[in-house]
């Protein structure tokens, strides 16, 4: 009881913990998360205005340009003449404005100077048509054989019939993805026109960058989600398309999750920690308390299992002082009064006893005396009356004294057997061979067919041998004369199985007779109860306690059309008793 209370007390204080733990852990997983989303989404709307004010920076240079041009009538004019002298004036520009990219068009299209693609000078260049005035446009420009993503303006300046036009830009390059990444991670992903996707990836984010770069993308373009990269760090993704239409660039910002999970783990290692303590103080408290309480009550069972050893006059000391004084004291007077009654009963039982034994001596004794002494009285007559029939009722009338002398003799003898059995002398018998050695005294038994069917695996079992021997003739016996009378013509049959069932040797005797009376298969182990004519009664009775005092279980039962059956459970090894805990149809 000690140890299963404080079992129990440590298991609930441990569910109890672990329930905290995991309600304490779902709430931070939601604060955390919530917090990262509200992160995750302050970097993209500050990623959307560092990329709208890098837009403004070059529409803002590109208007510092037009007026610096527009302060020279005399350049303005060469622009307007198209003078090829001017063609490495784009360059000077790009380093006074800050621009990564700068290219001066006529009206028509034809490049008159350009900064970062001095070979298409002189040539028509229709690519930059479609941007007007602000927002700048996201654009992919091909430089030195290489495809840049740019943020591009344009500015157009009219004079007279002629137009020059301005297109000026800065590249969305590592600087702006470290610029927007801050403390976490952040990837520019371009959809080249030709082979995979390329990207810029900031410090943190580098091994993003090994992950499907398509597939992350398309992922987080719904909304943030979660995922591994190939280094196996957690990230919380999101994606900002960029460009007048959705898929020229993505800038991927992310969040690295390494330190929700480092926290959930403190917390589960913390939690493990409590809850170890938790269920060790409830143990503790639970030996402590069963303890205190159950004193009494193992005071109780120590006396019920001295009372069932048989040491009538145990008796213990009080030491509760609660309610359990109480109980304790009223048991001690019920044991008290249970006692006496019981050996008034005892003595009123033995009495009966003896004095049934003495009724039915008696009248088993009285039964032969009487034609004995009817006998005796008619030789005296015969004598006196007729000498010369003397010799021939002499003989008669002595055979029959010697029978009933001889069934009297029997009697007596199965009396005295029956009452002085002693204890089972136990010893390791092979049971097969026991089996074998009863089963050859009645090997020439006329019309009747005796089968064996003994398992090949028997074991020694502890018994003594002359006892068991006796209790088996008795049941072989009675089965042989049984299927003798036969049930409709049938030749007689008895079968003898042995088996090990449940950790105890089973022994199944059957036959074919006419099974068992409803009265016989339910006294069929009383003593003095038998359906022989001359029989005493004493046989199923000897059998039953010889059973019984090896620690087995006997019952016998009729199997429906095939005759009777008696079944034979003997412990393997003295004190494996199974008797308590083995009922009777469970070995049907």
């Amino acid at each position: 009881m000690t140890a299963r209370l404080a079992v129990e007390l440590f298991l609930l204080a441990v569910l109890i913990t672990a329930a905290c733990a995991w309600t304490a852990i779902v709430l931070v997983d939601e604060t955390f998360e919530r917090s990262l989303d509200e992160e995750l989404r302050v970097m993209l709307e500050g990623a959307l205005r560092a990329v709208k004010g890098r837009g403004e920076t070059v529409e803002r240079s590109l208007e510092r340009l037009e007026e610096a041009l527009l302060a020279e009538p005399e350049l303005l004019e060469r622009f307007l003449t198209e003078d090829r002298g001017l063609a490495d004036e784009a360059s000077r520009w790009m380093n006074r404005f800050q621009l990564q990219f700068l290219v001066v068009l006529n009206g028509e299209g034809k490049v008159l100077s350009s900064g970062h693609q001095p070979e298409q000078i002189g040539l028509f260049d229709r690519t930059f048509d479609d941007i007007h005035g602000s927002p700048a446009r996201l654009m992919r420009l091909r430089v030195a054989g290489e495809e840049q993503t740019a943020l591009l303006a344009r500015r157009e300046k009219r004079v007279g019939l002629r137009t020059l036009v301005l297109v000026g830009g800065a590249a969305l390059d590592r600087l702006l993805v470290e610029q927007v990444a801050g403390h976490e991670g952040a990837l520019l992903v371009e959809a080249a026109s030709e082979g995979p996707f390329r990207l810029l990836a900031s410090e943190r984010a580098v091994s993003l960058g090994q992950s499907d770069l398509e597939r992350l993308v398309d992922g987080a373009a719904e909304g943030p989600i979660k995922l591994r990269d190939p280094s196996g760090l957690p990230w919380l993704v999101g994606v900002l398309p960029l460009g007048s239409e959705a898929g020229e660039a993505w800038l991927v910002l992310a969040v690295e999750l390494t330190r929700m999970e480092a926290l959930r783990r403190q917390l589960l290692e913390a939690f493990l920690l409590l809850a170890l303590g938790v269920g060790l103080v409830a143990a503790f408290a639970g030996v402590w308390i069963a303890r205190r309480t159950a004193r009494p009550v193992l005071d109780l069972v120590g006396a019920f299992d001295a009372i069932a050893r048989g040491e009538a006059d145990y008796s213990f000391g009080v030491r509760a002082q609660d309610e359990m004084q109480e109980v304790v004291a009223s048991f001690s007077r019920l044991h008290r009064a249970l006692e006496d009654q019981r050996r008034r009963s005892m003595a009123v039982e033995r009495v009966a006893a003896w004095r049934e034994v003495a009724l039915h001596v008696a009248h088993e004794v009285k039964n032969p005396l009487a034609p004995i002494r009817l006998t005796v009285e008619n030789l005296l007559r015969v004598r006196a009356q007729a000498p010369e029939k003397f010799e021939a009722m002499f003989r008669d009338g002595m055979r029959m004294i010697l029978e009933e002398v001889q069934q009297l003799s029997r009697m007596v003898s199965e009396f005295a057997e029956f009452a002085r059995l002693p204890l089972p002398a136990r010893r390791p018998v092979a049971l097969a061979e026991l089996i074998d050695r009863v089963v050859e005294l009645y090997g020439s038994e006329p019309g009747v067919t005796i089968r064996k069917d003994l398992a090949t695996d028997l074991p020694a079992v502890e018994l003594d041998a002359d006892q068991v021997s006796r209790a088996l003739k008795n049941v072989i016996g009675n089965a042989i004369e049984a299927a003798r009378a036969g049930r409709h013509g049938d030749v007689g049959a008895v079968d003898i199985g042995a088996r090990v069932s449940d950790g105890m040797a089973q022994i199944e005797v059957t036959d074919n007779g006419p099974g068992f009376s409803q009265e016989a298969e339910q006294r069929l182990f009383e003593p003095y109860f038998t359906t022989k004519r001359h029989g005493v009664g004493l046989g199923m009775a000897l059998t039953y306690r010889i059973v019984i005092e090896h620690g087995g279980l006997i019952f016998a039962e009729n199997r429906p059309g095939l005759g009777a059956r008696v079944v034979i459970r003997l412990p393997l090894r003295s004190g494996e008793s199974n008797v308590a805990r083995v009922r009777a149809e469970d070995l049907s």
